[in-house]
């Protein structure tokens, strides 16, 4: 992604996009995603090297900020991109909640996820971009919920613990100038940390395992309702 962004050619003066309804937002919810997700990968590198937690969390959500920065920066630069504001937003917002999520472990039953089949264009080689994250209509972004924990205790009793809900979102048929179709979806999800598996290094694989939507049943809310017997 970042030598397609900048590294071929960089030839052109710093620019801003206004882009915040090309791919109906599904761009920005991939943003706030992926530096959640980098700052929980940089979260295992200052573990690894003894950092404290706290110390661990604000270091790596600060990291993934400035790394998520540094590519919007350069974007800016580049002659078929732009410094996007909506992205750099995006991008806070997923630090912000990466660290919140230390300060309030309330906050630790929602996690995002992701979800990806690649479209029929990006597999025979006809996608605009040919870069898999710019394939938006074949992702869908989840917020996993951890039942147990959030409903009242009368209903925790008989939640499952390993078993989530999780609210989604995706798009179709983008134009690439703010039309096509936004979907809203709800499905069951499972929650990795409660594989029986114990350990430092276990604890990251089953961290990592939950930014995965896992193909459960589910139903498409809007914009019509239907119902599937499994949803990715």
């Amino acid at each position: 992604y970042q030598s397609n962004a900048w590294w071929q050619t960089q030839d052109s003066k710093f620019r801003f996009v206004n882009d915040w309804e090309y791919a109906l937002w599904i761009d920005k919810t991939g943003h706030f995603f992926g530096t959640h997700l980098i700052g929980h990968a940089f979260s295992g590198a200052y573990e690894a090297a003894n950092f404290q937690p706290e110390e661990s969390a604000i270091l790596s959500s600060i990291s993934a900020l400035a790394f998520e920065l540094f590519i919007e920066i350069e974007d800016g630069f580049g002659p078929d991109w732009g410094f996007s504001p909506g992205d750099a937003m995006a991008d806070v917002f997923g630090a912000g909640f990466y660290l919140a999520q230390y300060y309030y472990p309330f906050l630790k039953n929602f996690q995002p996820r992701v979800s990806y089949i690649p479209t029929k264009e990006f597999r025979n080689g006809t996608h605009k971009s040919g870069i898999i994250i710019d394939d938006y209509e074949g992702q869908k972004y989840w917020m996993g919920i951890r039942m147990k924990e959030v409903l009242p205790d009368k209903l925790a009793d008989y939640w499952p613990s390993f078993l989530m809900v999780s609210l989604g979102m995706g798009v179709s048929d983008l134009d690439g100038s703010g039309g096509g179709t936004r979907s809203f979806y709800a499905a069951l999800d499972f929650d990795a940390e409660q594989i029986p598996l114990y350990g430092g290094v276990w604890q990251f694989i089953k961290n990592t395992l939950n930014y995965i939507h896992f193909p459960m049943p589910g139903v498409r809310i809007t914009p019509n309702t239907a119902f599937f017997g499994i949803v990715f």
